[in-house]
């Protein structure tokens, strides 16, 4: 599976100082194969891989609409490719709580 460069970096950059984070515990959170992070990190050490400039923007930079497009998007990925399609996407599962709760308003009640 090809993974988004920017979502590949973010990784890489939890596995080198100053986080230093686990192999393992990144690989649980964000739900790939331990195989896949060392891959990476094979590759980053041996020179065949850069971390280079992220080509998304961050979830924090992304502007209403574009949160919006991605909250709808979301919804018509059957649950067993949601996980694909966030890693594609750049995004964790945290990102689409966020964006709901920021953008979105419980309806009024017209009771009464």
């Amino acid at each position: 599976m090809k993974y988004m460069t920017s979502f590949r970096n973010a990784v890489l950059k939890k596995m080198l100082p100053p986080e230093n984070r686990s192999i393992s515990a990144e690989a649980k959170e964000v739900e790939i194969s331990v195989i896949t992070i060392n891959s990476w990190l094979s590759k980053l050490k041996d020179g065949t891989l850069r971390l280079e400039q992220d080509e998304e923007k961050p979830s924090s930079l992304r502007n209403m609409r574009e949160k919006l497009d991605i909250l709808l998007e979301y919804q018509k990925i059957p649950e067993k490719n949601s996980g694909e399609w966030l890693r594609q996407n750049g995004l964790h599962s945290k990102h689409l709580t966020l964006f709901r709760q920021k953008y979105t308003r419980p309806r009024k009640s017209n009771k009464g």
